[in-house]
């Protein structure tokens, strides 16, 4: 056992290198309202080497994108992860045990293993499924808890948005206490349409909400300007409720053409191109342009139809560092929609300022183009101000 108080101590020490200590309020400081990026890989898919761990690579480039931090799914991923980049790894271990429904960190075992690694937060089924231990699930969060306090927990509420594991996971969440819920779900165009109010209702004071893997699924799978701009709609509802959702990540991220076992994804690649979707686009600039502190805007059209003005969206943050303002909106709607954009709320920012110059990014193109690439131009701003959404298109300005 280590006893240097300075260094963030391990059990298992020795089997580690040491590192500073990252407190809960650190990391969870450091990831809130921030995108994380997923690297792992596991056998038959085209980015698992046996020989070792690749993913580190991965990690470096999601590093200088701009991530606050990694999630893996293996020991050596997470060590290999951890000292090539030094972000918070989010770990976590898929294994198969028999008698075990769940897969994910699924005993004692793994979760040692994951904090001697240097996992910063473990994660893990917290659903109702069989334990070939005998243990309920109640009793392995306790021992985790009693074994690792300074741990962060990241449960599941199992791979849906409803349903007996979701209403499990996040019932043990509650009487445990964990710190974070890891959500999954994969929907049609039309849920992520009518649930943009998904998180208003959420506990303010309950379990921070990591929605660890989603993406809109239309018939076919494809990754096209409709699915793309639906994920937009998300993340701006997920931008007003930044008390709740802590982080978010999109799965899958990289296929290679002709070794795809799942769609979308975001990039594809071969021998020699690399391919961006337009959902790559939309979550990128998302992810470069995010706040900390949400910013009270209205977009106001000549539409009160409630179908048509759901598929129309604002979002505006701020970041308090920078001072930066930065508007998202979403038009979902086969045609052009004048709108007055109100700033109000930011008549501190203006000053004695008329106007403002800033810089607009525009996606946009027939809801069932893929390869659709942003557009910059210069405008001016002003505290309200008249502004024309493109048909099918994401718009960003940034103050």
């Amino acid at each position: 056992m280590c006893t240097d108080k300075s260094m963030d101590i391990l059990p298992e020490c020795s089997s580690v290198s040491r590192r500073k200590m990252i407190t809960k309020k650190e990391i969870l400081d450091a990831i809130h309202g921030k995108m994380i990026i997923s690297c792992q890989a596991v056998e038959d898919e085209p980015l698992y080497v046996e020989e070792k761990s690749i993913m580190y690579l991965m990690a470096r480039a999601a590093k200088q994108a701009g991530t606050p931090a990694i999630r893996t799914s293996s020991i050596r991923d997470v060590i290999a992860i951890k000292e090539e980049t030094g972000l918070p790894v989010i770990g976590l271990v898929k294994i198969q045990y028999p008698g075990y429904e769940g897969y994910i960190t699924p005993t004692m075992k793994e979760v040692d293993d994951l904090v001697a690694a240097g996992s910063d937060v473990v994660a893990l089924d917290c659903t109702l499924r069989k334990r070939g231990d005998g243990t309920t699930v109640n009793e392995f969060i306790a021992q985790i808890k009693e074994k690792y306090p300074d741990i962060i927990v990241c449960g599941t509420a199992g791979p849906w948005s409803e349903g007996s594991d979701y209403e499990a996971g996040w019932r043990l969440a509650k009487d445990h206490k964990i710190d974070m819920i890891d959500e999954h779900y994969y929907q049609t165009p039309g849920w992520f349409i009518y649930h943009q109010d998904y998180y208003d209702q959420y506990d303010r004071n309950g379990s921070k909400v990591y929605l660890g893997e989603y993406a809109a699924h239309a018939p076919g799978r494809p990754n096209n300007v409709e699915t793309a701009l639906c994920e937009a709609l998300h993340i701006c509802g997920m931008e007003r409720n930044g008390d709740v959702v802590a982080m978010s990540s999109y799965a899958p991220l990289l296929a290679k053409d002709g070794h795809v076992n799942w769609s979308p994804d975001m990039i594809y690649f071969n021998n020699k191109e690399v391919k961006p979707t337009v959902t790559y686009h939309v979550h990128k600039l998302c992810s470069n342009y995010c706040g900390d502190e949400y910013i009270e805007s209205t977009l106001s059209v000549n539409e009160g139809r409630k179908g048509v003005r759901e598929r129309l969206v604002v979002s505006t943050v701020r970041d308090s560092k920078t001072g930066k303002v930065y508007i998202k909106m979403v038009n979902l709607l086969n045609h052009p929609v004048k709108g007055k954009l109100d700033l109000s709320s930011l008549k501190d920012r203006f000053g004695e300022a008329r106007s403002m110059d800033a810089r607009l990014h525009v996606i946009t193109g027939n809801w069932d183009e893929w390869g659709v690439l942003p557009k910059e131009s210069d405008i001016k701003v002003k505290p309200e101000f008249d502004y024309e959404l493109p048909a099918y298109s994401f718009s960003l300005i940034e103050i």
